[in-house]
């Protein structure tokens, strides 16, 4: 791993952290377990490029039964928002291999959209990937001045900084819609 990378994810990691104060008190034991899954997931795709499902399905049913305890209407934006963000990436994966020949997005990032998507609701996944995507290009542009369209860049740090941020910018809770 690069050493601007470490900084990147150190740096995101501890600027971001005081956000959760922001959060409704009972919120705050699901934000650690949120925090500390996505820096693990961020950290494993910075230094070796996978996303191990080990720590995908506890982020997915961490996400779950945070929404089941925050409210149980809530369980449903949390489902709807796992199989929406799973699908759409997995659709975005299938068509740009079809359009390009190669790989363009890889499985992992589909399935930690799909476990924030319990997290956030249908209401967040928007702007959760507008704001990754800006990230992960700021994140490639920092890394090589000038991007080779097959080079492997990855993309779950972006996902994991947009996700904190998401979540808490809709209160802690899946939503439908966004605030």
């Amino acid at each position: 791993m690069e050493s601007t990378q470490w900084v990147f994810l150190a740096g995101t990691g501890t600027a971001l952290m005081p956000l959760a104060l922001l959060l409704p008190s009972p919120a705050l034991p699901f934000a650690a377990v949120l925090g500390g899954l996505l820096l693990a997931l961020a950290w494993l795709d910075l230094r070796f490029g996978i996303v191990h499902a080990g720590l995908v399905l506890p982020l997915l049913a961490a996400g779950a039964a945070a929404a089941m305890l925050s409210s149980p209407e809530r369980l449903g934006a949390a489902a709807a928002g796992a199989a929406i963000g799973y699908a759409s990436f997995r659709i975005i994966e299938s068509a740009f291999r079809r359009l390009r020949g190669h790989e363009g997005l890889g499985r992992g990032d589909a399935w930690v959209l799909g476990a924030v998507g319990a997290w956030v609701g249908p209401g967040g996944l928007a702007p959760l990937v507008t704001v990754a995507a800006a990230l992960g290009l700021l994140m490639a542009l920092f890394r090589s001045r000038r991007v080779d369209p097959r080079a492997e860049i990855p993309f779950v740090p972006a996902l994991a900084v947009a996700s904190w941020i998401t979540w808490i910018a809709i209160g802690g809770a899946p939503s439908w819609t966004w605030p």
